[in-house]
């Protein structure tokens, strides 16, 4: 029997006793203004190596207005090995390893720089600027663009996807699969690295609100609640079967059975949704019950699945009134909800404290229990295996030692005709 799925309250915002979080203060009363993204990164960047100093101004740092950003950050995101961020202008820059095209820009243009110090350089995304000006990614010159002004971004291990204040949607990168790399376009022919943003067919005509990634997939959310995924779908990220000859199918994006979705969420093999009616939805690699489902047919949710635990609809509902999810977030085998009136429930692996419970917290104690009834279970069938299996060795022992007394010559491959002779592989394991 296997343990089952629990989702259980966690640590939450120290409150007053008017219920709303307490802001820090300093000493003499006053509030403490935390620092901006831009001074975080700005302060905590270390001397650039004297091989980088002298390459610094070179690439597409072009001219004034394309230096390293001197407006705030609006967003950070991070990938593999890499980061990308979006300016208060609507600009994107991205630093890291490009080996597999994540930095939406190429690195090894100039001959005389090294191609690390063109990547680890905070630079612009080429092909796309907030007033139509930027890095041309057929020349590396400035020049004419598309106008894009960026808002959103989400990131996989190695590929990108961006918004702008339309709703346009612009990607790069690669895919990752079993079988290696895929490219995030489903055009046959095209390169499995997509080193500068390119539009998605299969969305242009929409409107996209937000998008979400896993490990090697993507979500987008129009303006009208219909949700798309793509990309990798081995572990049932896209809600589809994929066959083996026709695995292009899986960078196009198709919808999503959910209707009039509000707030989304991927992580790396699973996916949350939730609906307008209060509805969390779940599919994906289920391998620790990080689904919040108690579920026994396997580890794959191969359609959108309700959770009853998160679902106003259900009777089960564990969701105060008047409360809603506002965020997800999750790691690869526990899950994270806060909820509106500051809560969070979590659900999954917890024996490395993922989900914050102590060891005597109710729910982990009722875990234990069964934890323990499951090991007497196992322990009974184990005595019982094991007693059909020495009966067995038994039988093959005796037919061994009287094929040897009738028998000359080895037993190997049943050449004396008295069946399958006992050996040492056979014997049972010590417990």
């Amino acid at each position: 029997m296997a343990p089952r799925a629990t989702i259980a309250a966690t640590t939450a915002a120290k409150k007053s006793s008017s219920g709303h979080a307490q802001p820090s203060s300093t000493a003499a009363g006053k509030k403490k203004r935390a620092p901006s993204t831009h001074q975080v990164l700005r302060q905590s960047r270390p001397p650039l190596p004297l091989e980088q100093q002298a390459h610094q101004h070179t690439g597409n740092d072009l001219a004034t207005d394309f230096a390293w950003s001197s407006k705030e950050i609006d967003v950070a995101v991070a990938g593999g090995m890499y980061t990308l961020v979006i300016d208060a202008s609507g600009t994107l820059w991205s630093w890291g390893v490009n080996d597999n095209a994540a930095l939406g820009r190429l690195t090894t243009r100039d001959p005389s720089v090294p191609s690390d110090v063109s990547e680890s350089i905070p630079n612009r995304v080429e092909g796309l600027g907030p007033d139509g000006k930027g890095v041309d990614p057929k020349t590396g010159e400035v020049a004419e663009v598309t106008a894009f002004h960026a808002t959103r971004a989400t990131s996989t291990g190695c590929a990108c996807v961006v918004l702008s204040e339309l709703g346009e949607l612009r990607c790069w990168g690669s895919f990752r699969s079993s079988e290696g790399f895929m490219s995030v376009e489903s055009t046959q022919g095209v390169s499995k690295k997509q080193y500068v943003p390119v539009s998605i067919p299969a969305l242009s005509k929409y409107a996209i609100s937000a998008v979400a990634a896993g490990e090697h997939h993507f979500l987008a959310l129009t303006t009208d609640g219909v949700l798309f995924a793509w990309g990798n779908g081995e572990q049932a990220q896209l809600v589809r079967k994929i066959l083996h000859r026709r695995k292009l199918n899986a960078l196009n994006p198709e919808r999503l059975g959910i209707k009039k979705d509000r707030l989304i969420r991927g992580v790396v093999y699973h996916s949350f949704a939730v609906d307008a009616s209060e509805n969390a939805w779940v599919w994906g690699l289920d391998m620790r019950h990080q689904s919040g489902l108690n579920l026994a047919r396997g580890d794959m949710i191969e359609t959108p699945t309700l959770i009853p635990a998160l679902s106003r609809s259900h009777e089960s509902c564990k969701l105060p009134d008047g409360v809603a999810i506002i965020q997800i977030d999750a790691g690869s085998a526990h899950s994270l909800f806060l909820l509106s009136n500051g809560d969070v429930l979590g659900c999954g692996r917890s024996d490395g404290g993922e989900i914050g419970l102590a060891d005597d917290h109710e729910v982990m104690r009722d875990i234990q229990v069964l934890k323990e009834e499951w090991k007497a279970e196992r322990s009974k069938e184990l005595e019982s295996e094991l007693a059909e299996w020495s009966q067995s060795m038994a039988a093959r022992r005796h037919a061994q030692d009287r094929g040897s007394a009738n028998q000359g010559g080895e037993a190997a491959g049943f050449n004396l005709g008295v069946g399958a002779a006992a050996n040492v592989d056979d014997l049972p394991p010590t417990m």
